[in-house]
């Protein structure tokens, strides 16, 4: 509602959608909202339950029994965690979210019906069919309801489209229109698209964008995997593995990738930008691999090739490389994915000159809530690191040249993170030949063969190069109820 009124007085309301979410119930708070100014509402807690959560409020803690905040599959590895009860999600629990939502939308046509309009959306904004019935002597809701006249446009929006005059006008003056609003189609992300019908014909379909990518290019491949997710669950094309070679993007000239790139990909796809990218690249990955590797400079230098927030947010399986540096909150919610990042100090790390996140090729808080997978950092993990983390590893690297020794990699773990900083075991030195030699396979393919062998020695003698971060062993938390 502030933002509503703030976006009327900056006379941009009619260039910005509002959504709202948070703490509502029923279709009546949905259509408040929408007449307090919100063109669209999320679903957070309800949709959960609808899934089949008991709200135990311990998520983070790895031991969910009903199989939805947690990385256990078996009843097996739900006694190793200590927990009393063990009831994954059946089939239903899609067919019951779905109900919930269908049931929502008919109430809320009804709540719409009832007050005389035919679209939720031709509600939005109008204060003036809120009242205020309770609580008086406590709070005055008159600021809020208040319609603001010289800013409200209350026309039905099936009126003709006025003269081209008229609407520059209203423009200016910021006045609402309680229409909702239509992104442009994703030029790039849609012709990327068009070749799904291709994927499956039994070759590696190799598209290389003629042009460099820029932040109007959101969610690059993403419209991809989501049409080969669809053909897999419907049309009984092929389960994905890690082995599958469908398709093959690629993305260079400096490209530098808007947010979500590679977002929600599938097994079989293969996201490479030699560039950068902004935030969001990976998230809730499911497969696949995605590079953000340097690009060339007029000079012929690689430069770059560093991601802005939030990379890999939730990613569950597949693998991700990243040749510079990242934003903060790194792998947050990592859930089974492997990564690379692969970005190293400028110069030898000296924390006495403050603002250590400043330098540091992880903005802060990487690893956040980790759940599973592993991931290898070349350089300086940052601080607040792994706060939060019950599962996965994470594999550090020490380098005397570079002042990264054990003391600064401690100290760069998060106050209260229940992690251990230990030496690498068999484990490791598998997991690190392993995820650096498909990093030196990315380096490869863009003609990076030099810097590739540079860091398979790294590889070849991981004892000395590298520590590793494993949680502590985590149980079910008694003060959690857990059935």
């Amino acid at each position: 509602m502030i933002f509503q009124r703030r976006a009327d007085n900056g006379g941009i309301r009619n260039r910005v959608e509002i959504w709202a979410d948070g703490g509502y119930r029923h279709a009546h708070d949905i259509v408040k909202l929408h007449c307090m100014g919100a063109n669209r509402v999320a679903f957070g807690t309800l949709a959960m339950v609808s899934l089949g959560c008991t709200i135990c409020r311990g998520c983070q803690l790895d031991t969910c029994h009903v199989g939805i905040a947690t990385q256990i599959e078996t009843v097996e590895q739900a006694q190793a965690h200590g927990l009393k009860k063990f009831t994954p999600p059946g089939a239903d629990a899609a067919e019951s979210c779905a109900r919930f939502f269908e049931a929502m939308g008919e109430e809320v046509k009804e709540v719409v019906g009832s007050l005389g309009y035919d679209r939720a959306q031709d509600l939005v904004g109008r204060y003036d069919l809120l009242e205020q019935i309770s609580h008086h002597d406590k709070i005055d809701l008159a600021p809020l309801i208040t319609p603001l006249e010289e800013f409200l446009d209350l026309e039905p929006i099936d009126l003709p489209v006025e003269e081209e005059v008229l609407v520059e006008a209203r423009a200016e003056a910021g006045l609402v229109r309680a229409k909702p609003m239509r992104m442009a189609p994703k030029q790039a992300s849609h012709e990327i698209a068009a070749i799904a019908d291709k994927v499956f014909d039994g070759s590696c379909v190799s598209v290389e964008f003629p042009r460099r990518t820029d932040a109007n290019d959101r969610v690059l491949g993403a419209e991809l995997s989501g049409a080969i997710a669809r053909a897999r669950i419907y049309d009984g094309a092929p389960e994905g593995t890690e082995n599958d070679q469908l398709a093959e993007l690629v993305f260079n000239g400096g490209s530098v990738a808007g947010q979500g790139f590679g977002a929600f990909n599938e097994w079989g796809v293969t996201c490479r930008v030699e560039g950068g990218a902004q935030d969001g690249v990976g998230k809730t990955m499911l497969g696949g691999t995605v590079s953000i590797l340097k690009g060339k400079n007029a000079e012929g230098k690689r430069i770059n090739g560093s991601v802005g927030k939030s990379f890999a947010y939730g990613a569950q399986r597949g693998r991700l490389f990243v040749q510079g540096s990242a934003g903060s909150r790194f792998c947050i919610r990592l859930s089974g994915a492997d990564v690379v990042l692969a970005g190293e100090p400028e110069e030898p790390v000296d924390d006495s000159r403050g603002c250590v996140v400043d330098r540091a090729n992880a903005k802060g808080f990487a690893f956040e809530y980790m759940t599973s997978g592993r991931a290898v950092v070349l350089g300086d993990i940052g601080p607040w690191a792994c706060a939060g983390m019950t599962g996965g590893r994470v594999y550090v690297r020490i380098d005397d040249a570079l002042n990264l020794d054990r003391e600064t990699i401690q100290g760069r773990l998060g106050e209260g993170a229940k992690v251990m900083l230990e030496a690498l075991d068999a484990e490791g030195q598998l997991d690190i030949e392993d995820l650096l030699g498909h990093y030196g396979n990315e380096l490869r393919a863009t003609d990076q063969g030099e810097e590739a062998e540079r860091v398979l020695g790294l590889a070849r003698d991981a004892r000395q190069n590298f520590l590793m971060i494993i949680p502590e062993k985590v149980q079910a938390d008694p003060s959690i109820s857990t059935e």
